[in-house]
This record gives C-alpha cells, sequence and structure tokens, in this order.
C-alpha cells in the first residue's frame, strides 16, 4: 500500500506476510525462506559494521545454501 496506508515494515505488515504467505507454504520450503533471510540479516549486519571477515563468511554461506540441493 502507498500512502497514509503504508504498513511496510510495521507489526501488521509482517503479521500479514506471516500469515497469508509463509503459512500457506509447506514447512521445507518455509524454513529455507527463513533460513535466507536469517543469514540475509547477518550479511547486513556484517556490512555495517565493515567486517570483511564475517562478511566474506556469510557470503560463503549464502552461495553454498544456494548450491546444495
Amino acid at each position: 500500500k502507498t500512502g497514509e496506508d503504508n504498513f511496510y515494515g510495521s507489526e501488521h505488515h509482517t503479521k500479514a506476510i506471516r500469515e497469508h504467505y509463509l503459512n500457506a507454504l509447506p514447512e521445507k520450503y518455509r524454513a529455507k525462506i527463513m533460513e535466507m533471510a536469517y543469514l540475509q540479516s547477518r550479511l547486513e549486519r556484517a556490512k555495517e559494521n565493515n567486517n570483511l571477515v564475517a562478511t566474506k563468511r556469510v557470503e560463503l554461506e549464502i552461495k553454498n545454501f544456494y548450491e546444495k540441493k
């Protein structure tokens, strides 16, 4: 939504995503999405802190995540 009714990032927005999208997925896909979200948050934190070692480590984990079958 845009304008005054913009819920992006609010508790209402995240609750709606969880209820309507994540819970509709089978458990194996939901777990993968949550794992990738966790890796992305770690990568963002490492970049914010200018920690090159942690950034490279998480980037490798993300690469391995996509390559595993």
